[in-house]
């Protein structure tokens, strides 16, 4: 994800679903280096299976986070965090606010439902810039987020030609289970039609 932020030069970069971090971590590292900023949004509570059963750990609290990423030298310059249900009117507020309503890249990993999904990517794609990408994650793993990015493929609903999709089943990573396809959909807007570069 970091090298295509790179790539595309990318400068608003927001993250749906911090949970630990990690993902954090790394946006904010390339966003550092290009000058950019990330926005991260989470309610930075127990979710579902991620509540210490069953040797997983706790999600962490908005401030234990930041005091690490601020530990790997990314302060307020390079990265703003939000406690807030992205599932309300108040985030969607928040958000337009924070982007000043032009988003580069969205990385939507927050609640996995088709219910959470579409209204992670409700909020963010009116915002989208004309070159922007929405990345989804876990869209092979879990149910939700794997039926929301098929309408958004095949459903007049969803599709209005606005978008191609490039889907990405796999995803694991190292150290992770044989064959762990974890899943990732880039959904990038057809802004070419307005691009001043070459062909």
């Amino acid at each position: 994800l970091a090298s295509y932020i790179d790539f595309c030069n990318y400068k608003t970069i927001v993250e749906i679903g911090v949970q630990y971090g990690h993902t954090t971590q790394a946006l904010c590292e390339i966003a550092s280096k290009i000058g950019g900023k990330v926005y991260g949004y989470d309610f930075f509570g127990p979710i579902g299976a991620y509540n210490g059963q069953k040797g997983i750990p706790i999600t962490p609290d908005i401030n234990t986070i930041k005091s690490d990423l601020e530990k790997h030298g990314y302060g307020s310059e390079v990265l703003k965090l939000t406690k807030v249900n992205t599932q309300t009117d108040e985030f969607a507020k928040i958000l337009k606010e924070d982007t000043k309503g032009k988003i580069d890249f969205a990385f939507i990993d927050g609640c996995h439902s088709y219910s959470g999904t579409k209204n992670d990517f409700e909020k963010v794609y009116p915002l989208l810039e004309s070159e922007g990408t929405i990345v989804f994650h876990d869209t092979f793993s879990h149910a939700g987020t794997r039926a929301f990015v098929h309408d958004l493929r095949v459903s007049p609903d969803f599709n209005d030609g606005t978008y191609d999709l490039i889907n990405l089943p796999f995803g694991g990573g190292p150290g992770t289970q044989p064959f762990c396809r974890i899943g990732m959909v880039f959904l990038v807007k057809r802004g070419y039609a307005k691009s001043f570069g070459g062909i």
